[in-house]
């Protein structure tokens, strides 16, 4: 099953190298450039996003505050088959 899992990993592993080789070969440097700046600026914005809405959701008085109960362990009781 791990050899079937690995097989299939590096196989897609490859075919998206390949994909992603082929489509970025035909674009110029340049371009390729803007787009990798792009990505990382969509993807900046969009975890400073998430971090300030979550950050604001903390203080708000609306969320549930559920206390954890705690209670002993209990003891076992087994009994021995022989």
């Amino acid at each position: 099953m791990k050899l079937k899992i690995k097989e299939f990993s590096t196989n897609a592993l490859s075919e998206t190298e390949h994909s992603l080789k082929r489509l970025c070969g035909r674009l110029s440097q340049k371009k390729r450039f803007i787009i990798v700046l792009l990505t990382c600026g969509l993807l900046a914005v969009a975890s400073l996003y998430f971090v300030t809405s979550s950050i604001m959701n903390i203080g708000k008085n609306n969320t549930k505050k559920e206390l954890i109960k705690l209670q002993h362990i209990e003891r076992l009781n087994f009994e021995l088959k022989q």
